[in-house]
């Protein structure tokens, strides 16, 4: 299995123990429906959705390690104000 793949298998596993930011936009939304699915998924009462195919999560895998090293330059600079 590709390395993105396995990363995109492993976060689908993690998520049901966190709270990510598009958790955070179903929780804040009006959407009933996606609110009860994200409710029910992070009970493990159902599989989570497959993202795999996701344009924006694969964008999101492939640049995680520039956009960690992106945050963490810019904490650090602050940090030095």
């Amino acid at each position: 299995m590709p390395e993105h793949l396995q990363k995109i298998e492993i976060n689908r596993i993690n998520r049901r123990f966190f709270i990510g930011g598009s958790d955070a936009r179903i929780i804040m939304g009006d959407d009933q429906a996606a609110l009860i699915r994200l409710w029910r998924e992070k009970r493990g009462e159902i599989e989570p959705e497959d993202l795999s195919g996701n344009l924006i999560v694969q964008l999101g895998l492939a640049t995680e390690d520039l956009n960690l090293l992106t945050a963490a330059t810019e904490e650090a600079s602050h940090a030095a104000v």
